[in-house]
């Protein structure tokens, strides 16, 4: 299984978070990053770690720190090999961390340089809906996925028009979640990935536990019943979405 999204630089003990998620199937994990540190730290844990795959990118809560300094500091990154896409990039409108009009430019600029680069890019979205759908047609990107897709089937529709993949997370298992259990069954199968988001958003039966990517498993198995079918099916096949994408 590969865990599309954790954020392993938030854990002091990654070598027994490792262990863990490979006692439980989960052989490969693709980290991004949030910040320059964290997209250096993330680059740092693939160098030492097999399995890990980087990424790097301003999240929209730090877009008031992306300035041309540091989108150099990401193109010298991607440059010296290894990173697989741009990213967590996109708006959050829900704690506005940073100004609405600067996490817009941060993302449309970030954008331009995953196009430049022709890097998948992972965007978030958080109550930022036409924004962001607006910002991807101007920039018109290629290639990418919103992750930990919080949005109902009508926007997966809107989003998978425009070319992107839909990754989805421990919501999915909330037994108070209907709307994530909708697009699990909506989203065509070659256009769906998976992840835990750790340390966020644990699943059912850890939920409110910091979450890590040996729970990857029980998210996998919901998303499987949901759309009725076997797990070890539904694992290859997001493997084969994976590959495609990132080329892991």
């Amino acid at each position: 299984m590969v865990d599309t999204h954790a954020h392993l630089q938030a854990f002091e003990d990654v070598a027994e978070v490792l262990e863990r998620a490979r006692s439980a199937g989960v052989s490969r994990m693709i980290v991004p990053g949030d910040t320059l540190p964290s997209s250096k730290r993330a680059i740092e844990l693939a160098s030492t770690y097999p399995g890990i795959f980087p990424a790097v990118g301003v999240h929209p809560h730090e877009a008031k720190s992306l300035d041309d300094e540091v989108l150099g500091a990401l193109k010298r990154m991607v440059l010296s090999g290894g990173v697989l896409a741009i990213g967590e990039i996109g708006l959050d409108y829900h704690y506005n961390h940073s100004p609405r009009n600067v996490q817009r430019r941060a993302f449309a600029e970030q954008l331009d340089l995953a196009s430049q680069l022709k890097l998948p890019v992972i965007i978030h979205n958080r109550e930022a809906d036409g924004d962001v759908l607006d910002i991807v047609r101007s920039v018109g990107h290629f290639s990418g996925v919103f992750h930990c897709f919080s949005g109902d089937v009508s926007l997966a529709r809107e989003v998978l028009s425009l070319g992107f993949y839909i990754s989805l997370a421990g919501p999915v298992t909330f037994r108070n979640a209907p709307i994530p259990a909708e697009v699990a069954k909506a989203v065509p199968a070659d256009r769906l990935l998976v992840e835990t988001d750790s340390p966020y958003l644990a699943p059912q039966p850890f939920r409110g536990r910091r979450n890590e990517p040996s729970y990857l498993p029980f998210i996998l198995k919901r998303i499987a019943d949901l759309r009725s079918v076997e797990v070890s099916d539904l694992s290859e096949t997001l493997r084969g979405n994976t590959a495609r994408l990132f080329g892991v």
